[in-house]
């Protein structure tokens, strides 16, 4: 899959997809809030910012 396919997903995903994440976010809140918590902390953004340089 290239980088642009994945960006185009992304972006606009398909009605399939969008299910399918709220299925897991439905089955795993725990984790859903890990990653927000994460997000919101700034920790996950710092991760991100390190590997892009």
């Amino acid at each position: 899959m290239r980088a642009s396919d994945i960006l185009a997903a992304a972006v606009n995903p398909s009605p399939e997809a969008i299910e399918r994440q709220g299925a897991w976010q439905r089955e795993h809140p725990a984790a859903v809030a890990a990653i927000w918590l994460l997000v919101l902390s700034g920790v996950l953004p710092a991760i991100a910012l390190g590997i892009a340089l």
